[in-house]
């Protein structure tokens, strides 16, 4: 008791900026982990045909849930709470009732095209009739958790958002045990049902904050804001989920397990670095709004550097971790994870610079990089799959994120007449990054190798670590 106590009082101590990031990041990691760590569940319980349909499906549900959400949980929200201070009950609210008549409108318009299209998308429609449920209540948890976190509160949604991360996990291998005769519908059920009843709470949560009071200001910003950025959160979605529907319709859905395998790695350092964006947006949000300009790079860089390290270090480990998730037959998938993390990075790389453009509030800029991606993304899709086989399409994510990167670098550059990061400095993390994810298919099969390299990239996270800390101590203490 007296150790946890002592450990108690050292946290409590720390500054509140890096206590609410050191939590999301544990609730994250968690939350992914559980995904991470029930893979080889699913992978055994499923053949790797339905493992690879119930991937489909997920990322049908991401592609739907862009425009009938409307994704105004992400950037309009953040620019919203620093905007309108006073009144956030009100606009939380206001921004719940926007996304549930957008998703009323879509479910109409899904429903009466179903019986046209059933055939090509291969959902039963009792599942579609869950996830526009999901879609309809979903925003007000992820509302509630997001104001939370803007305003470094952390106990209370880290609770919320680790139980319900381990109920749904639990539930959804429970369900496909307990009904063997339908084991698609079961990993659908088991997990979102018991989310829907958690969203539902919320959702009355916010509206007896508000008074149930809409006010129509807000409504009109953040339908504003966010319009020009659908393309864009549509766009992330085709460098992010296209390359399984791609390979599923192309080559196979076993073809697309093995992919979906690798990004179940990458979604590891991908709740990494979302935790880390979400700590730092209300940060660069200050700053720039100060015009301390240089504040944000002397956190940004570092930051990013610690990530990289992590990216490789995952790299490295690949064959060990497909071990672990997979069984023989998803032996090859391997290949798939250095390009498939490497594109996480330059996804890193893009976002610390759509933060500034978010702050200008240069949302259609945003939208034509990742427009450009993703199209390019599709053509090569098409051609290098066909040509080079389901792998290729993990180099053709991290090309495409790379030029979303340079384009988001060169618009805000040109925006603001000067550097925001040091350009070499990023140069040179980028090219290790990519010539890492390139030569370390050559030498995964010499173990001895790949443990030098990793000892000592941990060496040197061992001897930075207190770095991390000293750059939370450089943002605002509250």
């Amino acid at each position: 008791m007296n150790i946890i106590k002592k450990l108690s009082g050292k946290f409590n101590s720390l500054p509140l900026t890096f206590r609410a990031s050191f939590v999301y990041l544990c609730v994250s990691v968690l939350q992914k982990g559980l995904s991470f760590l029930t893979t080889p569940i699913f992978t055994r319980l499923l053949t790797s045909s339905e493992f690879g349909t119930v991937s489909v499906y997920l990322s049908l549900e991401q592609l739907i849930g862009t425009v009938a959400m409307f994704c105004l949980s992400a950037g309009c929200f953040d620019i919203g709470m620093q905007d309108y201070k006073e009144d956030r009950d009100k606009f939380c609210f206001s921004l719940l009732v926007l996304s549930n008549v957008i998703t009323f409108l879509c479910a109409g318009l899904f429903f009466i095209a179903y019986p046209f299209i059933k055939d090509y998308l291969g959902v039963p429609f009792r599942l579609l009739l869950v996830m526009f449920v999901v879609f309809l209540f979903e925003p007000a948890f992820s509302f509630w958790t997001r104001r939370e976190r803007f305003e470094y509160h952390y106990k209370k949604p880290g609770i919320f958002v680790a139980l319900s991360s381990i109920l749904a996990s639990v539930a959804a291998v429970v369900c496909i045990l307990c009904f063997p005769q339908d084991k698609l519908s079961a990993r659908i059920f088991g997990q979102f049902i018991p989310l829907i009843f958690l969203y539902i709470f919320f959702w009355l949560y916010l509206g007896k904050k508000s008074n149930f009071k809409v006010e129509k200001k807000y409504i009109k910003f953040a339908f504003a804001f966010n319009l020009p950025l659908i393309p864009h959160y549509l766009s992330s979605y085709v460098l992010n989920s296209s390359d399984r529907l791609m390979i599923n319709g192309m080559v196979g859905s076993s073809q697309a397990a093995y992919y979906s395998l690798a990004y179940s790695v990458s979604a590891i350092v991908t709740v990494v670095w979302t935790a880390i964006n979400s700590s730092l947006v209300p940060f660069v949000l200050e700053k720039y709004e100060q015009k301390k300009y240089k504040d944000v790079s002397d956190v940004v860089l570092p930051i990013l550097t610690f990530f990289a390290a992590i990216c490789l270090t995952l790299i490295l480990v690949a064959p060990e971790i497909v071990r672990l998730l997979g069984t023989e037959e998803y032996g090859e998938s391997v290949y798939v994870i250095p390009p498939v993390i490497g594109g996480v990075f330059f996804q890193a790389l893009y976002y610390v610079f759509t933060n500034v453009l978010y702050y200008l509030k240069k949302p259609k800029i945003v939208m034509y990089a990742s427009i450009s991606s993703a199209l390019l993304n599709l053509l090569l899709n098409y051609i290098c799959i066909k040509l080079f086989g389901y792998i290729a399409a993990g180099y053709t994510t991290l090309i495409c994120f790379c030029l979303q990167a340079l384009i988001d670098y060169i618009v805000v550059r040109k925006i603001m007449k000067q550097d925001v990061y040091d350009r070499k400095y990023l140069l040179i993390l980028a090219s290790a990054v990519i010539v890492v994810s390139i030569l370390c298919n050559f030498i995964y099969s010499f173990f001895f190798i790949r443990c030098i390299i990793l000892i000592l990239i941990l060496a040197v996270l061992w001897i930075k670590r207190d770095i991390v800390l000293s750059l939370f101590k450089k943002k605002k203490q509250k």
